[in-house]
């Protein structure tokens, strides 16, 4: 009697305790969604960046601005849609969700019709709430019941592994579609593969190409990674001066517009111009910028520049100029580069080679048959290795001491397991606090408190403080996956998939299962040991109340969470209001899209998983709850890789979490029937003998078969995983190569200077890579080595769904970055344009020699970009810094006279520029519907720039072609041609769309705001390519004449003159005169031409009002 008046209370408190949870969990959640619901129309960068940030192929349909708009969208818009955009990736993480909602489902209907009431009814054992339809009721005279458990057991079963079978099939087709599209064959990384492990012997382009001329088409092209040195840190460290320089920079033109706009109230007549003939005398031959007396210091005192301190963090050491150091460094670490460079040839190779072969064909043969006769050598090989996705340190790594770190890795594994478990079990413990105090007399206090207390510590702390001391090891296991040794950034990810998630079974899954079991079970075990089979029989499944509490609480609080994303929003409005201080990072704060962490996101919910198939017999409950968490998991990460997260295509796998997370699935049918097992062998009828002996070998019998079914799948479908079918690449590949064979270029041709690659710094520098000689047999489907002679590009379908590019698109003019997804500029439509996208051409004739190698090795210098201000002073900064050989730019960055930043475009290294709109770039909150009747008036003014009307416009065409040639020597422009500026709308909307058919070449432009209530963003595909006009006063400092300038700019949105305050936040129309008067001669190399103003113009001023 005692013992079930225990059970009782055990049982309310533990009901009590869920309930708590439940309803602290569902306030917080709906605390979250109803912020998101608030903030989601507001605050686009955060909520629906892939509404406008991307480039307009992988731009996601705007949402109605209701509060319940995205919903519907989220729900129908089809799953492989997202294919193109996010990757496959993303797709087989919303399949996966997809899986677990039709496991559980019918396993919800199945256990509340079986199980539930019998479990439930007609039992003996005094238990109450969500206890009472536990596994341990089932009455000592009515074990006859535990058949139906056994029943269950197996249905579900068969059916969870005929999912995975299906789903690992469907995957498959999915992946060799995805890969085989022929967007992605024509790419070099493709047919290239990474090799490590390769013997000294074989470190040479013509031992290589010999060991693969049995291979269709041969190889292309080789690149042996070398020792660089200390290149690497030089280039790093040049890096970081630019980054300095462009801060100190920036500071330094805020105090000078400071002291100017002093200097401006201290004058009688309020003008005071210095600047015009600094310029001047800049420009002569005999005289520089940095000279002794720099007219810079007329504003900012020497003493007042940017400087800091050499020593340790910049607390000690000598005290130094920050421009003029950052300066000179620059200058000296580009020698020494130049210098280092020309010794490439005399470092000696490392163990790893890129190889490019001319078929893809050739390259999945050379990734599967063994290479050499010695093991570990040549034996890892990488197919399709992405150049960002490479780490450069662990391509030296020996394959013995690869396997040596490998080993080295699992053992600190295992010890940080072993160290997790103390903490793991205490909180275990805290889930069953009822029983804990009674047995711990330091708790008792506990005991005696108010309810309310016991049940906040039982339901709400343990999941909080589970999931807070998991979250630091993450970034552990990837420390510890980089020093394993493996090449690349995704292999990391999916080393922290398997690890991170063997540390998630055991502590929270295995630990606590067995803490909290245990400890409710000590109080009983104290008063009558000899009964301990019974009692942990009935205690253990009671365990599952802890994880009823974690499921209702992650599936709620999480997935809100994620809906909300706090943390990305306040860190985003940190970066850009402290650390959004230059043009740069200004511009990378504004385009920065949350990434998925796949190598977390999985393991997180597969844990879900195998907790609800391990409790799905004893704790039927636990099923209905994982149905509702995989279901609220499903609408929230949907809409999350629909409009949120940008995942970038060079760490795509090709959906390899995926095979990883069947085997986590199976983990959880493993724990379901070894505790089903276990507990059928505990089972006891009324003379305390065992009663389930044959359901309990049933279970082994089951056990047995799911681990075949397991091995099974798994080796039936790992090469398929790994590898790219030969049937699909004659399908898609040799017959297409073939047609090329008549325009491969021999070996001569391919070695010819054309196609080494050029380095604009420096004579010294060189190419590389070398080019394999031809050596083929005629017999042999021979690629055409000029990938610019490359046969059309055709975009796979997938069942309906179009494979959009999901490439590395080259960004800047030395390739020394990539875009992703959501980064990468306009490519033309396929259907039209018949052939190769822009982007994609541009990488495979340009940037392919210098795909594989280490940046240090080739990348130019990165172009200082500064501001341009309205007196000018960072005119004379990029003077000075191009008189001393410093790339430098003013193109599409502007300061405002409050010191505010903005940009109108992607870093001018960029070669393929973004045009950022001055509407999305201002405002941090999206524009309201008001601004549709201000948008379509006839000219005005946004943002601080002034536009002509349409025909002041028309009747400035010969003057803008014939000053189109003085424009052109501006001081910006550093070798490479301006982008083609494209025109004013003063005529809104419906204006744009009528009059375009008839004007110019078309070029595709990032969407303007459409001004309607609904504000959704409409796709201007066919606008012709004009120049531009807008009207500015001359100089604010500056003398009228020669430099007076008026600017061209990339504004698509037109406000009538008297209404363009409206478009000011109010921070801005103080100063928007200040503004509006800006002196450009940079503009015309960022899509502005600057000529002198010969015409009237609508130019807005305050006054105007």
């Amino acid at each position: 009697m005692a013992s079930d008046t225990s059970f009782k209370a055990a049982s309310t408190k533990s009901t009590s305790t869920f309930i708590s949870a439940l309803i602290i969990s569902a306030s917080v959640a709906g605390i979250q969604v109803a912020a998101f619901l608030i903030l989601r129309t507001s605050i686009r960068k955060i909520y629906a960046p892939r509404t406008y940030l991307p480039i307009p192929s992988k731009r996601a349909q705007p949402v109605s601005v209701t509060p319940w708009g995205w919903l519907l969208p989220t729900l129908t818009s089809p799953s492989k849609s997202m294919i193109p955009t996010a990757g496959l990736d993303a797709y087989m993480y919303i399949r996966f969700l997809r899986m677990m909602i039709f496991i559980f489902a019918p396993t919800s209907c199945l256990v509340a019709v079986v199980l539930l009431p019998l479990n439930s009814v007609g039992t003996s054992v005094s238990t109450t709430g969500l206890n009472s339809f536990a596994f341990g009721n089932i009455p000592a005279n009515q074990q006859i019941r535990y058949v139906g458990h056994l029943l269950c057991a197996y249905a579900i079963t068969i059916w969870t592994v005929f999912l995975i079978q299906n789903e690992m099939s469907e995957y498959i087709q999915v992946r060799q579609r995805y890969l085989t599209r022929q967007s992605h064959l024509d790419l070099p990384q493709s047919r290239t593969v990474l090799v490590t492990g390769v013997p000294k012997s074989f470190l040479s382009s013509e031992v290589l190409n010999s060991l693969t001329a049995r291979l269709p088409g041969g190889i292309k092209r080789v690149w042996i990674s070398r020792a660089l040195n200390d290149l690497p840190e030089i280039y790093k460290k040049r890096l970081e001066c630019v980054s300095m320089l462009e801060s100190a920079e920036t500071t330094l033109v805020k105090k000078a517009i400071k002291q100017h706009r002093s200097m401006l109230a201290s004058s009688p007549d309020g003008s005071h111009s210095i600047l015009p003939e600094a310029i001047k005398r800049a420009r002569s031959k005999e005289h520089s910028v940095a000279e002794e007396h720099d007219p810079v210091d007329q504003f900012v005192r020497r003493k007042s520049r940017p400087s800091h301190r050499l020593g340790f963090l910049g607390l000690f050491g000598k005290k130094v100029d920050t421009i003029d150091y950052c300066k000179d460094e620059i200058v000296k670490l580009t020698n020494q580069l130049e210098e280092a460079r020309t010794k490439i040839d005399q470092h000696h190779p490392h163990n790893s080679a890129f190889i490019e072969f001319n078929e893809i064909l050739a390259a999945q043969i050379f990734s599967q048959i063994v290479l050499y006769q010695k093991p570990l050598r040549m034996a890892k090989r990488y197919v399709d290795a992405a150049p960002q996705d490479i780490i450069w340190d662990n391509l030296n790594i020996n394959p013995y001491d690869e396997r040596v770190r490998n080993m080295i890795s699992w053992v600190i594994t295992l010890g940080l397991v072993i160290l997790w478990s103390f903490p793991v079990a205490f909180i275990g413990s805290l889930s069953n606090i009822t029983s804990l105090c009674t047995t711990v007399h330091w708790l008792s206090w506990l005991c005696q408190s108010h309810n309310h207390l016991q049940d906040v510590i039982q339901g709400i702390l343990p999941p909080v403080l589970l999931a807070l001391i998991f979250l630091i090891l993450p970034m552990l296991l990837r420390l510890i996956g980089r020093y394993s040794g493996v090449p690349r950034i995704s292999e990391i990810e999916l080393i922290l998939m398997t690890r991170y998630y063997i540390f998630l079974v055991i502590h929270g899954f295995v630990v606590t299962t067995l803490s909290s079991g245990l400890t409710a079970a000590i109080p009983e075990l104290s008063k009558d040991p000899s009964k301990a089979v019974t009692i942990l029989t009935v205690n253990l499944p009671r365990a599952s109340i802890f994880f009823m509490t974690y499921m209702i609480t992650t599936s709620l609080t999480s997935a809100s969470g994620a809906l909300l994303q706090i943390f990305p929003l306040i860190i985003y409005y940190l970066k850009l209001f402290v650390l959004a201080s230059t043009p740069r990072s200004v511009f990378d704060v504004r385009y920065e899209m949350a990434q998925p962490q796949f190598g977390t996101l999985f393991p997180n919910t597969t844990l879900l998983a195998t907790i609800g198939l391990a409790y799905s017999i004893t704790a039927p409950i636990m099923s209905i709850l994982a149905l509702f968490a995989f279901t609220i998991y499903f609408v929230v990460y949907k809409y999350l890789f629909l409009f949120v997260y940008d995942v970038p295509a060079a760490h795509e796998t090709g959906g390899r979490f995926f095979p990883l997370a069947m085997n986590h699935v199976f983990i959880g049918l493993y724990f379901s029937q070894l505790c089903l097992t276990g507990l059928f062998f505990l089972a006891r009828d009324v003379s305390d003998n065992a009663s389930s002996i044959p359901q309990a070998a049933m279970m082994i019998v089951l056990f047995v078969l799911t681990c075949f079914s397991h091995v099974l799948i798994r080796n039936s479908y790992a090469p398929l995983t790994m590898f790219v079918p030969l049937n699909m690449l004659e399908e898609e590949v040799i017959s297409k190569t073939k047609k090329l064979k008549q325009q491969t270029p021999s070996a001569s041709e391919k070695q010819s200077p054309a196609d080494r690659v050029s380095f604009p710094e420096g004579s010294a520098q060189k190419d590389w890579s070398s080019p394999a000689s031809d050596n083929t047999n005629e017999t042999f489907v021979q690629r055409s080595c000029s990938e610019a002679d490359m046969t059309q590009m055709s975009i796979s379908k997938l069942d309906g769904q179009e494979f959009c590019q999901t490439v590395l698109t080259p960004i800047g003019e030395d390739a020394g970055e990539y875009l992703s997804h959501s980064q990468r500029p306009p490519l033309e439509n396929h259907a039209n344009a018949g052939g190769h996208s822009w982007g994609e051409e541009n990488f495979v004739t340009e940037q392919s020699r210098t795909a594989f190698l280490h940046p240090a090795v080739w990348e130019n210098t990165r172009p200082v970009w500064i501001p341009e201000d309205p007196i000018g002073v960072a005119k004379l900064e990029v003077l000075d810094m191009k008189a001393r050989k410093i790339p430098a730019s003013l193109k599409g960055a502007e300061i405002t006279s409050s010191g505010k930043v903005f940009v109108t475009r992607s870093p001018p290294e960029n070669a393929e520029v973004i045009e950022l709109e001055r509407n999305k770039v201002q405002g941090i909150f999206a524009l309201p519907g008001a601004l549709g009747g201000v948008a379509r008036a006839a000219g005005g003014t946004i943002g601080g720039r002034v536009m002509r009307s349409a025909s002041a416009r028309t009747n400035q065409t010969h003057a803008r072609n014939h000053s189109s040639s003085s424009s052109t020597q501006s001081l910006t422009n550093d070798g490479s041609a301006p982008p083609p500026a494209v025109p004013k709308l003063p005529l809104g909307i419906d204006s744009l769309k009528t009059g375009l058919s008839a004007l110019g070449r078309r070029k595709t432009l990032r969407p303007s705001l459409e001004a309607d209530d609904s504000r959704f963003l409409k796709h201007m595909s066919d606008v012709p390519e004009e120049t531009p006009t807008t009207a500015v006063n001359p100089g604010f400092g500056f003398e009228p004449g020669e430099d007076s300038h008026e600017l061209h700019c990339f504004d698509h949105v037109a406000a009538a003159p008297n209404q363009s305050h409206l478009l000011l936040r109010p921070t801005e129309q103080a100063d928007h005169h200040f503004h509006s008067r800006v002196h450009s001669a940079e503009s015309s190399a960022a899509g502005c031409s600057s000529r002198p103003d010969t015409s009237p113009s609508f130019a807005y001023h305050p006054s105007d009002r």
